[in-house]
């Protein structure tokens, strides 16, 4: 886990939306997505649900968190 996949992940946990994330971290949704997506082919665990209403984490994400 990189430094900037923590700093992604804690905005994820308040805005619950990659493109909110984005925005207040100067970066794209896309780099967002991606970096979220690496996370968790690195930890082998599924950290959100991602929904058209927004991104909640799952249990194991909490543990993440």
């Amino acid at each position: 886990m990189h430094t900037n996949q923590v700093a992604l992940l804690l905005d994820l946990a308040q805005t619950h939306s990659f493109n909110q994330t984005a925005e207040r971290l100067f970066t794209t949704q896309q780099n967002v997505s991606y970096s979220m997506r690496q996370l968790e082919k690195e930890l082998q665990v599924q950290i959100f649900h991602r929904t058209k209403s927004g991104v909640f984490f799952t249990p194991e994400g909490e543990q993440v968190l």
